[in-house]
C-alpha cells in the first residue's frame, strides 16, 4: 500500500529500500513477511507519519 500511494513501482521500491524487487513482490503477496530491519528502512525512507496515515486508509 505504501509504494502504491507513493506511486512507485515494485522496481522502483526495492531500489529505494536497497532490497531485490523479488523481495517486494513476495511480502506484497504474502510469501514473505516483512522482518524488522526491513520495516525500520521503510519508515526511515517515508516516515513514521506517513506510514501510520497509510495504516489508518486501510482499516
Amino acid at each position: 500500500m505504501i509504494r502504491k500511494l507513493n506511486g512507485l513501482s515494485q522496481a522502483q521500491m526495492a531500489a529505494r529500500l536497497q532490497v531485490s524487487t523479488s523481495l517486494i513482490t513476495k511480502i506484497e503477496t504474502g510469501e514473505r513477511r516483512c522482518l524488522p530491519k526491513l520495516a525500520e528502512k521503510v519508515t526511515q525512507e517515508f516516515g513514521a507519519e506517513h506510514i501510520r496515515q497509510v495504516a489508518e486508509l486501510t482499516k
